[in-house]
């Protein structure tokens, strides 16, 4: 019995020592490998089928904010080509204002009596018709109050006037404009203002020299004058009205004034008018497949394309605003 005894003692010894804690750890659920699994704690992971499911979702999303996107830009893009039409057209046709506006003419005659064989004003344009000559063609020229950006190599000769001409090739419209020195004016000579632009008017390799530039800034500029390229893909046309004897040819007309798009007169016309087409890249495309087709349709379709600008210049002598 004594064994016994001892025995279970020693049995329940560490069992008296561990009542202690026992108290620490009730409310703690403790689990074996057998015991029942715990109900779902709303931390845990998801699933495949959820995970799939959510990106099978963004996916579609994404695809509607995309097409919504392209859709959208697609709506905004001609907005913003006609936008910059709107102001490069505005701009070109501010430039050409201001050089009528400080246009200046002489009356052609020279001391010893008779008129010089040059004018001051030479317009030949021919209107409804594209800027495409496959050669530099000058479609307005005269001389105006001179600009300060206009360099010359000799400042101290350096007129009042510069002489502007205005140049279509390639479907490009430019400007050229250079000074008039007072070396080129001399008592034997007795040049008028006409001789004077005539001595400044750019050859056909001035301009190809500076249709190069444009092009490549890299390459030589030209030396004399400012070059400036106005407009490309575009149509240009330029009308002017004056009084028909004002003409070098004088023109027999009952009306006091005439429209013309080809003259050379020694005043500055009452009234020019100018029309400007210019193209964006799908206009232009289309024009040229459409100037193969020669059908009316194909005409009309033509009127359509590209943004048109047009303005009417008065003379301040006319009673047009000087700027």
């Amino acid at each position: 019995m004594m064994c016994k005894a001892f025995s279970l003692d020693w049995f329940m010894r560490p069992i008296r020592r561990a009542l202690p804690y026992a108290n620490m750890c009730k409310g703690v659920a403790l689990s074996s490998p057998r015991s029942p699994v715990s109900p779902r704690s709303p931390r845990a992971g998801l699933t495949i089928i959820e995970l799939i499911s959510a990106l099978v979702l963004f996916v579609i999303i994404f695809a509607l904010l995309m097409t919504i996107f392209r859709i959208a830009t697609r709506l905004w893009a001609p907005d913003q080509s006609n936008q910059q039409l709107q102001a490069h057209g505005d701009t070109v046709m501010d430039i050409l204002a201001t050089d009528f506006y400080q246009a200046v003419a002489d009356t052609g005659t020279v001391p010893g009596g008779g008129k010089t064989n040059e004018p001051c004003f030479v317009l030949d344009c021919n209107t409804n018709t594209l800027a495409s000559t496959m050669a530099p063609q000058i479609v307005l020229y005269f001389a105006r109050q001179a600009a300060p950006q206009t360099p010359t190599q000799a400042p101290a000769l350096r007129n009042a006037l510069d002489a502007v001409f205005y140049v279509c090739y390639s479907n490009c419209l430019s400007r050229h404009a250079y000074p008039l020195e007072r070396d080129t004016w001399t008592d034997e000579t007795q040049k008028t203002l006409g001789d004077l632009i005539e001595d400044c008017r750019p050859s056909v390799g001035d301009i190809l020299s500076a249709y190069n530039w444009f092009q490549r800034p890299a390459a030589n500029r030209p030396n004399k004058g400012t070059h400036s390229l106005l407009a490309d893909q575009c149509a240009f046309a330029v009308m002017a009205t004056l009084p028909p004897d004002a003409l070098k040819n004088p023109i027999s007309d009952p009306e006091p004034l005439v429209t013309v798009d080809q003259c050379e007169t020694y005043v500055v016309p009452d009234f020019l008018d100018a029309v400007l087409i210019l193209y964006d890249e799908v206009d232009w495309n289309m024009l040229g497949t459409l100037s193969r087709d020669t059908t009316q349709e194909g005409a009309m379709r033509r009127e359509f394309l590209g943004k048109q600008f047009s303005k009417r210049m008065a003379y301040p002598a006319k009673g047009g605003a000087r700027r």
